[in-house]
């Protein structure tokens, strides 16, 4: 079943540290990380195939299309699923022969889902995927995301209550540090910093 894992914190609190451990960008300085029932470490290209990423800055190649930048992914990809990317574009009205400098910022959302849906990911990192799109271009993204991470783990970083509201599970970071853990009905019950923020 879908598991919504939500992170929820202040700035610096160590968000996109967090991430970039998991993707093996930067190196940790102490703990473990486990990803898939291994070591982090242990494979990092296979873990990268599983996983599929949005951020909210989505740096595409400009002059790309869609359809160039698909051929790309699938040479990124080890199960890169054409069928399942044209479906995707469809789905979201993106233009294939489009140049993605053509695009709007949630247009440019819309093509970052569909790469990371289109390679068979169990796993999807969403960090602040709609944070800079306007209310109805988030409300339509987040609508196709819930039916679209049915049967996968999310992890999601988010400042926005409203995205994170449904998850299975909330973590409130501070510092660097889980300082709550819980559902939405859980945090508020609390009366700590969630409830704060809520």
């Amino acid at each position: 079943r879908q598991r919504q894992m939500c992170i929820r914190d202040r700035n610096g609190a160590g968000k996109s540290t967090t991430i970039n451990c998991i993707l093996g960008e930067v190196q940790k300085s102490g703990g473990e990380i486990t990803l898939f029932g291994q070591a982090q470490a242990a494979s990092e290209k296979e873990n990268k195939d599983r996983i599929g990423v949005v951020f909210d800055e989505n740096h595409f190649p400009d002059l790309f299309t869609p359809k160039e930048l698909g051929q790309v992914m699938a040479g990124v990809y080890s199960h890169w699923d054409w069928a399942a990317y044209h479906a995707f574009l469809s789905r979201f009205s993106l233009r294939e022969d489009q140049k993605i400098k053509d695009f709007s910022k949630g247009m440019k959302v819309k093509l970052a889902f569909a790469v990371a849906l289109s390679h068979g990911a169990e796993l999807l990192i969403l960090d602040e995927a709609t944070s800079s799109v306007d209310t109805r271009t988030e409300a339509l993204v987040q609508a196709a995301m819930d039916r679209l991470t049915e049967n996968r783990t999310s992890f999601v970083i988010a400042h926005r209550l409203s995205t994170v509201r449904n998850s299975d599970c909330i973590m409130v970071l501070e510092q660097g540090r889980i300082i709550e853990r819980g559902s939405h009905q859980e945090l508020i019950a609390q009366r700590g910093e969630y409830y704060q923020l809520y």
